[in-house]
């Protein structure tokens, strides 16, 4: 008997997933980096960081629901990816904050619903929608090719083409969301209310309930905190290559994706999603310990945390919810799950990073104390002195407690240089981060280093406006707002200053003096490692290899630290340490005490994951869904054999 399903629908279907997650990467995880390049403040980046989540939590509730009642979802998709592609475009042309977060908010709005809509279709149309997982499979190498594309080709984070990428990409998206097989609305014919609310009403069974609290509450500690958390942590324990080992998150989400549906066949559904919460609780404890070799199980676990626990959620949903509420119901799973969650444990994250600080996390403030018309209470102080001085104690309170007069304090902190490994580039993990890797075959060090002491000389010769030979402050004033251009790199005006800033630091200058330009290209062109101060190369830095350094500068992290500084900081933390005798520093030393108290960052959500994990063990007992019988399409369904009486329970392998 000839089947009723659309022809090539996998392999559509496959194409869907693919673009849909290919946009998502292409502003996601680009637009934090984009935003601290334009100097936005931590407060700011991290709203931008959050616009996803805002997007999941709101949209649904006025646009994702009322697909289900009153339009197509195929049609939805195409109207609402051709908004979503016109704001991200528009968000590449603006350079101010409020103008981004406003386009960005509005992409975020009109393509989170997007997600669940994609589902939706893919449910309705799939022949066995246990083999979602290796559909939803191409999504994530869709979100692999968005940032390799963007860092490599498009300029990274430094430049906004990579939202010109997702823009395109929407737009295609858009117009293939035509071509879907039609997948009409269904809740209108089943009395929907008109707000499109009608999902919630499946609260009621408990069942439905006790599920979507569970995977809810789960949720927070899980995504949100996790992406929020593991850049920091693989930098602050110096682990080699971190950004390339971000890469084991999607490679291991690859295979755990495809042999999904292999799980689901021999374990049940219940069994699976149960494995997807205990990855999360064991990668955290993982996390907790500082071996490398346990960090790289819980990034490879995450395969398994991501396929088995929310696409799980997603395909569980798929079974329980009738047939004229599929669309509603991936709507209020992706607004709990990517939403109110994953807001609720990035700010988790952020809230436990600021409980468990690092033990010396900044070099000595820079004080400087501005008394305007002093009075009689100064003291016979001048009526406008500056005093600066590097300490760490608060300044004078002489000087704070004036009772006539304007009295000024400002510090300026600069953290800990980091002291990276001299063999990380000789390290095999960096051949994950794909983007550097193709940079590498593309482009050879030597002329990567040419191209950027070119750069910096084409840099200087727009600054010299008279062509002096030298750059005065006032010629770093005239840098408009837009910052320079350099073969199509944007170098921002507080970038220019505080290179400018550097330079005169190096040489000992004033704040008006000038710097000729191969004084600028001197200090650029600096070694940019703190290990270049271990002279005999033998993993420790002494205070004296600190006195021996020729500079009275070291040029590391585009910064320049004093060398008074330096030693400063190295007596701290050799007594931080509790060491004793001559200061004597190593590498793992040096990371520790600028290092986050990692233990209870990650044991305390892997407990609470723990104990979820019991409950929903315990309490959560399923049953199968009974519905009409699907038309006979030559295939033995899931569908028709619950109606029959053969399918098995949910949280029951075949054959049990």
């Amino acid at each position: 008997m000839e089947s009723t399903h659309p022809p090539l629908i996998r392999t559509r279907l496959s194409v869907l997933m693919f673009l849909q997650f290919f946009v998502w990467g292409s502003w996601l995880v680009e637009i934090t980096g984009y935003a601290e390049h334009l100097e936005f403040s931590g407060s700011q980046i991290g709203w931008l960081g959050s616009v996803a989540a805002v997007g999941a939590i709101i949209s649904p509730l006025f646009v994702g629901l009322i697909a289900d009642r009153f339009f197509s979802a195929q049609r939805v998709l195409c109207v609402l990816h051709l908004l979503s592609a016109a704001c991200v475009i528009a968000a590449g042309f603006v350079g101010t904050f409020m103008a981004l977060m406003i386009l960005m908010l509005l992409t975020g709005l009109t393509f989170m619903p997007t997600i669940a809509l994609a589902n939706s279709v893919a449910f309705r149309h799939i022949p066995d929608p246990d083999r979602f997982p290796r559909i939803a499979v191409l999504g994530t190498i869709g979100w692999i090719v968005a940032v390799l594309v963007a860092s490599v080709f498009l300029g990274g984070t430094k430049e906004p083409n990579f939202l010109f990428q997702a823009g395109v990409g929407g737009v295609v998206l858009a117009l293939y969301a035509l071509t879907l097989p039609d997948t009409p609305p269904k809740g209108a014919e089943a009395g929907g209310d008109v707000f499109g609310l009608s999902a919630l009403k499946l609260l009621k069974d408990p069942v439905f309930l006790v599920f979507v609290s569970t995977v809810f509450l789960f949720s927070i500690p899980a995504c949100g905190y996790f992406f929020a958390l593991m850049m920091p942590m693989l930098q602050q324990r110096g682990y080699p290559a971190p950004l390339a080992l971000t890469s084991l998150n999607q490679f291991a989400e690859i295979v755990f994706m495809f042999s999904m549906p292999w799980f689901v066949a021999k374990l049940g559904l219940k069994r699976v999603l149960l494995l997807g919460m205990a990855s999360w609780a064991v990668r955290y404890l993982c996390f907790a310990s500082p071996e490398f070799w346990l960090a790289l199980l819980g990034l490879v676990l995450h395969g398994m945390c991501y396929s088995f626990f929310y696409v799980g959620a997603y395909m569980w949903i798929d079974r329980r919810a009738p047939a004229e509420l599929k669309s509603s119901a991936q709507s209020l799973v992706a607004f709990l799950l990517l939403g109110v969650g994953y807001f609720a444990g990035a700010k988790g994250a952020g809230f436990m990073m600021e409980r468990y600080p690092a033990e010396i996390p900044h070099m000595p403030a820079h004080t400087v104390v501005e008394v305007a018309e002093a009075g009689e209470a100064a003291e016979g102080l001048p009526h406008r002195i500056r005093i600066e001085r590097t300490r760490e104690e608060a300044p004078d309170e002489t000087l704070l407690s004036l009772d006539n007069g304007s009295v000024e304090v400002t510090e300026t902190k600069k953290r800990l240089p980091s002291w990276e490994d001299p063999q990380t580039e000789k390290s095999a993990w960096r051949y994950l981060d794909l983007s550097s890797t193709v940079k590498e075959l593309l482009k050879s060090e030597e002329e990567k280093a040419k191209e950027k002491k070119e750069n910096q000389a084409a840099l200087v010769e727009q600054l010299d406006a008279d062509g002096d030979e030298t750059i005065s402050p006032a010629e770093v004033d005239d840098v408009g707002e837009s910052g320079v251009s350099v073969d199509g790199l944007v170098y921002t005006k507080k970038e220019i200053a505080g290179q400018f800033e550097s330079v005169q630091e190096g040489f000992g200058m004033d704040e008006d003096e000038g710097v000729t330009r191969s004084q600028w290209l001197d200090v650029v062109s600096k070694p940019d490692l703190l290990a270049q101060l271990d002279a005999d190369e033998d993993g420790n830095i002494t205070l004296e290899e600190v006195e021996a350094a020729e500079s009275d500068e070291i040029y590391v992290d585009g910064k320049l630290y004093p060398k008074d500084d330096l030693r400063v900081i190295f007596r701290r933390v050799h007594k931080e340490l509790g060491l004793e005798g001559n200061v004597v520093l190593n590498r793992e030393q040096w990371l520790a005490v600028q290092a986050n108290n990692w233990q209870p960052i990650w044991l305390w959500p892997s407990v609470f994951c723990f104990v979820l994990l019991g409950l929903f063990a315990l309490g959560f007992r399923d049953k199968p869904v009974v519905e009409e019988p699907a038309p006979d399409t030559g295939e033995v369904g899931e569908d028709h054999a619950a109606a029959s009486g053969t399918a098995p329970p949910e949280d029951q392998p075949p054959g049990e």
